[in-house]
């Protein structure tokens, strides 16, 4: 037998000791039955680039890649009483009846009865949480691009509550940064983190479904987001070109950056996106006239930037097209460069900064 076999049997076999004897979800379903009167606001249509994963033969300017109509998902504010969240990709579920909730097992391509929250194999000593929480996290939400653009801009949703609500629910990594951009955002509320295999009983939570597609933003996230951090004037003259690096990145790094940063030709300059704090990000990217860097995360920040930036995004494998959907709703010239080499992407470098 396989080793994806004996991993699906091995998988089955904690599903099913989890639904006997275990904590957490044992059966799926919706949470509209238990938030009959959830708010809810239309999903919307609207023209996006094509989504990836980007191959090498696509054309370097996005906006001659095909267009496509996408539809954005229904935005549904749930308020569920006696709610649990199981494991730090933030599955939820009703405590009293064990059923997760299908509106928060979004895991990828993976569909819902598969989430690792379904069959995980321990998981810590539950924490209770009195009151009013309010969830903002979701399927990748560890990640700086994940909490920025898919789930930051759920405070919009969250503003009737904010009032009575007792804490925000976060997932952990980067705690420091994820506090500092709610702070930036006028939002006062502690922090409950989410790590792996917590466990939280929460008296009620407030939570949503997704509000983007699985890889792109869509109009009402960028415009949330715009409503958090109102884009800053740009000067008479955006002058500086920026190279995103990723030298400080333990994910996807690659070995020849150091030596392009070292090389980068004037007026190009080298910016650590990741030690800036959120005044600073934004100030930076209004000064932005052109931005570079290897496909990474700080690419998340031309959602701030006001439109008409040269973009230049460097891929040394294929990848998704989560920032050629943020240019191409936001107004950016965006360009993708596949590089194995430090020439080939300075050599791009002079001809976009023209």
């Amino acid at each position: 037998m396989h080793g994806a076999t004996y991993g699906r049997i091995g998988w089955l076999l904690r599903r099913a000791a989890t639904r006997l004897v275990g904590h957490g979800p044992r059966t799926l379903g919706s949470a509209k039955p238990y938030a009959p009167k959830a708010p809810a606001q239309a999903p919307e249509i609207f023209t996006t680039t094509a989504t990836g994963p980007i191959q090498a033969d696509w054309p370097a300017q996005v906006s001659r890649w095909p267009k496509i109509q996408a539809q954005a998902p229904e935005r549904r504010l749930f308020v569920v009483e006696n709610a649990g969240l199981y494991d730090d990709d933030g599955a939820i579920y009703d405590l009293r009846t064990r059923r997760a909730f299908v509106e928060t097992l979004d895991y990828w391509h993976i569909p819902a009865s598969r989430h690792p929250a379904l069959a995980l194999r321990a998981a810590l000593p539950a924490r209770d949480l009195a009151g009013l929480s309010l969830f903002l996290g979701g399927l990748g939400g560890q990640t700086f691009y994940h909490f920025l653009v898919d789930h930051l801009p759920r405070l919009a949703l969250f503003a009737p509550l904010l009032g009575e609500a007792r804490r925000l629910i976060v997932q952990s990594h980067i705690e420091h940064n994820k506090l500092a951009w709610l702070r930036e955002a006028g939002c006062t509320l502690p922090v409950e983190w989410l790590g792996p295999l917590d466990h939280l009983k929460c008296e009620r939570l407030a939570f949503t479904g997704r509000i983007n597609g699985l890889y792109g933003a869509t109009p009402w996230t960028l415009a949330s987001l715009a409503s958090l951090f109102p884009p800053q004037a740009a000067p008479a003259r955006r002058g500086r070109h920026l190279w995103a690096g990723r030298l400080g990145a333990h994910a996807r790094a690659v070995s020849w950056e150091g030596t392009l940063i070292d090389r980068l030709p004037a007026p190009w300059e080298a910016v650590d996106f990741a030690v800036l704090s959120p005044a600073q990000v934004r100030a930076t990217m209004a000064e932005c006239a052109v931005f570079a860097g290897l496909h990474g995360a700080a690419f998340a920040n031309l959602a701030l930037a006001p439109a008409g930036l040269r973009v230049l995004e460097v891929f040394s494998a294929p990848n998704y097209a989560w920032y050629p959907a943020i240019s191409t709703l936001r107004g950016h010239d965006h360009n993708v460069l596949f590089a194995a080499n430090p020439e080939a992407v300075l050599s791009r470098l002079n001809t976009i900064a023209r």
